[in-house]
């Protein structure tokens, strides 16, 4: 599903990670909680997370794009961890990005809600399955580059790859 410097003829990754960049978040460390307790694993959040992961995400980006030559962030796709509503809304609002950027996230958070780490890869297999239905080239939107976005669950730190979109 995720290469990179995929041998030509032997391997085709759908999305191929091409830069990253990791941007740690001062005062984040308790901004994501969880306890795994008898009824399982429970999480919670710090009600300024979604501003905290918004006033940051532009830096991630920013590094990771920057040496490409990217800087409007609706010319990309995006596959991102959706987290929570709030945070989602929170990142529409700070980057400018038209609703369909993370129309995808929405789906699937509204379908399976909240799955931790694995929430990325059922957007990544939405983002590929909306890319097959509607007869794209690439999987993907915009310039076939993409965002990869995802926050850590214990909140220390904010996470955004770069990928670029492969045939569907």
């Amino acid at each position: 599903i995720v290469g990179a410097d995929p041998i030509q003829g032997l391997e085709k990754p759908i999305y191929e990670i091409m830069s990253a960049t990791q941007v740690t978040v001062p005062e984040s460390e308790k901004a994501v909680g969880g306890h795994l307790r008898e009824v399982g694993l429970t999480f919670y959040f710090f009600n300024q997370l979604p501003m905290i992961i918004a006033d940051n995400i532009d830096k991630s980006l920013s590094e990771a794009f920057e040496p490409l030559g990217i800087t409007d962030w609706n010319d990309v796709f995006w596959v991102a961890h959706p987290g929570n509503w709030s945070i989602m809304d929170a990142i529409e609002v700070k980057l400018g990005l038209q609703q369909e950027k993370l129309s995808t996230a929405r789906h699937v958070f509204a379908e399976y809600g909240n799955m931790q780490s694995a929430t990325v890869y059922f957007v990544m297999d939405e983002v590929r399955k909306r890319s097959v239905r509607e007869g794209r080239a690439t999987t993907g939107y915009g310039l076939e580059w993409g965002v990869l976005a995802h926050h850590r669950d214990r909140g220390a730190s904010q996470r955004a790859a770069l990928g670029f979109s492969m045939e569907p």
